[in-house]
């Protein structure tokens, strides 16, 4: 309690409320600003459209969900002769770094002719960066995609591997208890082992029914039904000297 610096886990109910909060509402309502500012010490203004993809499987469960980014010089709208082209993956590593690094200095104060400019100029940026930004979600999704197919190939792997290695325990439980019902047994015992039996049978057959079922229903819960990308959020590296 008295550390300055605490690490909680995502199940954490503090931290489930705080993600929920931006789940629920952060993508959805307005009272959260989508776009920011912020100084940077490179001399090269920038600009990162933030994106959302979410994978969802059957009944809109939510099987995937990631923050993806794409950056791009920033040019004046006067002087563009094409559209705004996205770094590729080296400078927009460093246009991330340069983006958290500026964050992490907190609110700077900016020029109010530079914050006009980019609020008059944002939707324009998204436009140009917006099938940038589907295409990467797209190759990010695919990926996603293959991993959540192997995931549910393991786990029904390792279902099947449950569900035999119980029908292997039973039987061999009940071999044994059938060799015990030939020796003497007060007649309350003998019942109890008649009884065991019965149920061995039936949940012999029942094993056999989920080996057919249970691996090919987990295996549906990774099956992606839908995708979607949207941009969340706008944010602009600024020159410090300018």
């Amino acid at each position: 309690m008295a550390d300055d610096v605490v690490h909680l886990h995502l199940e954490h109910p503090v931290v489930k409320r705080l993600l929920g909060r931006f789940i629920a509402q952060g993508f959805v309502h307005q009272d959260l600003s989508r776009a920011c500012l912020a100084q940077s010490s490179d001399p090269i203004p920038r600009v990162i459209l933030l994106g959302r993809l979410c994978l969802y499987g059957a009944g809109a469960a939510r099987l995937h969900e990631e923050i993806i980014a794409i950056a791009a010089r920033w040019i004046r709208p006067e002087n563009r002769k094409e559209p705004l082209k996205p770094y590729e993956e080296k400078a927009q590593a460093k246009a991330l770094d340069l983006l958290e690094e500026a964050l992490a200095k907190g609110v700077q104060p900016n020029n109010p002719n530079v914050t006009a400019q980019l609020q008059a100029t944002g939707p324009g940026d998204v436009a140009d960066l917006l099938p940038h930004l589907e295409k990467r979600g797209a190759e990010l999704a695919e990926q996603a995609e293959k991993m959540l197919a192997a995931r549910g190939l393991d786990e029904a792997g390792k279902m099947r591997e449950i569900l035999l290695s119980q029908k292997k325990r039973i039987g061999d439980t009940a071999a044994l208890k059938r060799e015990l019902l030939l020796t003497d047994f007060l007649e309350g015992e003998r019942q109890q082992l008649e009884a065991d039996k019965t149920h061995w049978g039936k949940r012999l057959l029942g094993i056999d029914k989920e080996l057919e079922t249970e691996p090919e229903r987990i295996r549906d819960v990774y099956d992606v039904k839908a995708r979607r990308v949207e941009p969340v959020g706008l944010a602009y590296l600024w020159p410090s000297s300018g």
